[in-house]
């Protein structure tokens, strides 16, 4: 007589699912775990570079390079945004919309960030570096929450006027930037210029952030099945935790991790444009 092997408690079974629940994983998200293991150890080595020849770059240089890197970030949000539109025309789900006003709001404040940035021409008020972490803080909480909410909306469908709601939408923000611009003296610092570091706030906010970009990721990788947009999207995420982690490292604007930051972050933007380009194409 054949015998059947069962476990011998309900935590053997457990272990069961759990396996074949991590090999469907694997295989319909295309061998996920073995790029993710390899793209952890390539930022850990960025990191490792960042610390070990860390410079702080020429104030003739450095703010040529972030316009350029800051732009790159704008352009990739506006097209972001730009195809959630169109995909919400289409589809009506609540996420798309998210998504669409939340890359509408970070490519906005995004460009304030890059004109606001010490070294460049004054925009409205006095450029600091207080005044451009500030409008970064600002954008980048938007993005944090508006990838939670999208992930957790999930596949719900709701009809708004979405044309009405982004034009009032677009009108807050630049409400906001200039808010923000006169108003700055009665906001809590982001940076203090006289210990020439960043502020508790600043980098407590960052870690909100961070904490804001792990919980879709965690609600993603338990879904038990995932496509390839899925995984690639929790590549973006957790690029975008690297990212952040490094704009806490930062003690100068100008310094090494502040580039690292920003690398990170337009790297994390590619991946999000990639899901929604693939998404579109189908």
């Amino acid at each position: 007589m054949a015998f059947i092997d069962l476990p011998a408690r309900p935590g053997g079974l457990r272990e069961m699912l759990s396996d074949k629940l991590l090999k469907r994983r694997l295989a319909t998200g295309e061998h996920f775990l073995p790029r993710l293991v390899f793209w952890f150890f390539v930022i850990l080595l960025l990191y490792y570079f960042a610390g070990k020849c860390y410079i702080v770059i020429p104030g003739r240089v450095y703010p040529g390079v972030h316009l350029a890197m800051e732009f790159a970030l704008i352009i990739t949000a506006t097209c972001a945004s730009l195809m959630s539109w169109y995909d919400y025309k289409y589809k009506f789900e609540i996420r798309a919309i998210v998504l669409c006003l939340t890359f509408c709001t970070v490519a906005m404040i995004q460009f304030v960030h890059a004109v606001s940035y010490k070294g460049m021409p004054d925009f409205l008020t006095p450029n600091t570096v207080n005044k451009a972490s500030t409008y970064w803080i600002i954008s980048n909480l938007f993005m944090g929450a508006g990838f939670l909410t999208a992930v957790f909306s999930g596949d719900r469908v709701r009809r708004i006027k979405v044309n009405r709601v982004l034009f009032f939408w677009i009108m807050g923000n630049l409400l906001l930037v200039a808010a923000v611009a006169y108003f700055l003296p009665y906001l809590p610092p982001m940076y203090d210029p006289g210990a020439g570091k960043q502020t508790l706030l600043k980098i407590a906010l960052e870690y909100l952030i961070i904490i804001m970009l792990a919980l879709p990721v965690l609600k993603i990788w338990r879904k038990s099945q995932m496509n390839k947009q899925g995984y690639y999207f929790c590549m973006a995420l957790i690029t975008g935790i690297f990212s952040e982690l490094a704009f806490t490292l930062y003690s100068n604007a100008y310094d090494t991790y502040n580039l690292l930051g920003h690398i990170l972050k337009i790297i994390s933007y590619a991946f999000i444009l990639k899901v929604m380009l693939n998404d579109a194409v189908g």
